[in-house]
């Protein structure tokens, strides 16, 4: 299992991931975090048969460019 991880960190370094379709607030609505105001809703998971982003989590995936 540690392999698979390994490998799945080397192959995922290759690709931008970015989110489609955040709203973030313009002020944090908890006191305690303001991620809401950079990821919008998804920033707190939701309890169903098991945690996870509400209403899903769409992103974009681009190959990475080449760093010079």
């Amino acid at each position: 299992m540690d392999e698979m991880k390994i490998a799945l960190l080397l192959i995922v370094r290759w690709f931008d991931f970015s989110l489609v379709g955040h709203e973030p607030s313009a002020k944090p609505k908890f006191g305690h975090s303001d991620l809401d105001t950079v990821l919008g809703i998804q920033a707190f998971p939701v309890q169903r048969f098991t945690n996870g982003p509400r209403n899903g989590c769409l992103v974009t995936i681009r190959p990475r460019s080449a760093r010079g």
